[in-house]
């Protein structure tokens, strides 16, 4: 099974901005899922540590008293402040978090999409086709008459479809794609990953 598309200018500015779409949601999907967890354990964790820290430094306060330990005093003082407001504190915290991998993702995932069409913009423009065999996809870039294999990778994982890419991963969590693949309507991949039994989902089901 295979099937050809056209590689040009259009063509690739399009898929580069899906595949840019595709990266930040996965990237995004990672990351709130990790975020999710480390509040999950916040929630369970932090009060009760906050009141055993804050009674611990209560008593650390009364000892530095009763003992004039005037450094102690100070330190235990800073000590009870901050589990006090150890709460607001990490929520505040988590937020600078989240602001910070939303901007860093879209920089990365920027960066990734631009990376991954270099080279085909330097070989603008050319027939591109994909050849399926067996669990193996290979790619054939065509230009003035001349035909080379371009790459030849196996097929495994996943994969997320657009309009005009499709981009595989080693599993639906993963942020770095395996294979990324040009065409000019999904339609010509969706009939071939069907045909495999590869998982596979769309974009427009998964992006606002």
């Amino acid at each position: 099974m295979k099937f050809r598309v056209s590689v040009d200018l259009n063509l690739v500015d399009t898929a580069e901005e899906e595949l840019f779409q595709i990266l930040l949601y996965q990237y995004s999907s990672k990351i709130s899922g990790l975020m999710a967890s480390v509040q999950n354990i916040q929630e369970k964790v932090f009060p009760i540590l906050r009141i055993v820290a804050l009674i611990a430094s209560g008593l650390g306060i009364l000892l530095s008293l009763l003992i004039s330990w005037r450094g102690y005093f100070v330190f235990f003082i800073i000590a009870f402040a901050l589990f006090y407001f150890l709460i607001p504190i990490s929520r505040k915290l988590d937020r600078y978090i989240d602001k910070f991998h939303r901007f860093a993702g879209r920089k990365v995932c920027r960066f990734a999409a631009k990376r991954a069409f270099s080279k085909a913009r330097e070989f603008l423009p050319y027939q591109a086709e994909y050849e399926f065999l067996g669990a193996t996809l290979q790619c054939y870039r065509e230009k003035a008459e001349n035909t080379e294999l371009y790459w030849s990778k196996a097929l495994n994982g996943v994969a997320i479809c657009g309009d005009s890419v499709a981009v595989f991963f080693e599993k639906w969590r993963s942020v770095s794609p395996t294979i990324v693949v040009l065409y000019s309507d999904c339609f010509q991949l969706e009939p071939a990953l069907r045909a495999y039994s590869f998982p596979f989902k769309l974009k427009q089901d998964l992006l606002p």
